[in-house]
């Protein structure tokens, strides 16, 4: 078993540092898509979660600023290290505008002061665009999201 020093755990294989390296390079590269095949990962990639280019450029403002109290000059594998723990330290509070978005949007499908959002009108946002609002049934139900009670005073 690797040791844990190495961003391990007992559940999943060791990771060599050149392809962690990359991996962290790669993520946080202010370089436009280099061929099609990346330019059509990007393009689902915003796709999939319209907040991409908005999580691309926050992870490319905290590597910019560990680079920039980095005395080293270059990019080694200890700064990349500090530059994903640094995305970790700062994510939370970041993402949180996000979830405050997100909680104002779905207020306003609210059903008459209930503190819930019918089915309906959680999917029809969806169909308006809003592509949060797109789970499942049965991963809302997972999540333990769905009331499925009835109405209140039933």
């Amino acid at each position: 078993m690797a040791p844990a020093a190495q961003g391990t755990d007992e559940l999943s294989p060791p990771v060599p540092k050149k392809l962690r390296f990359s991996a962290v390079s790669q993520a946080a590269d202010e370089a436009m898509p280099s061929s099609n095949e990346e330019a059509e990962e990007e393009t689902e990639q915003v796709e999939t979660y319209p907040g991409w280019q908005s999580t691309r450029k926050f992870t490319i403002g905290v590597r910019s600023d560990v680079l920039a109290k980095s005395n080293s000059g270059n990019f080694s594998f200890d700064t990349a290290t500090q530059i994903v723990e640094e995305i970790g330290e700062r994510y939370g509070h970041w993402q949180d505008a996000e979830c405050r978005d997100l909680k104002r949007l779905l207020s306003k499908y609210e059903n008459a002061g209930t503190g819930r959002v019918l089915l309906k009108d959680f999917y029809g946002a969806a169909l308006d665009g809003n592509w949060q609002f797109s789970e499942s049934v049965e991963y809302l139900q997972e999540l333990g999201a769905l009331d499925q009670c009835g109405a209140p005073g039933e």
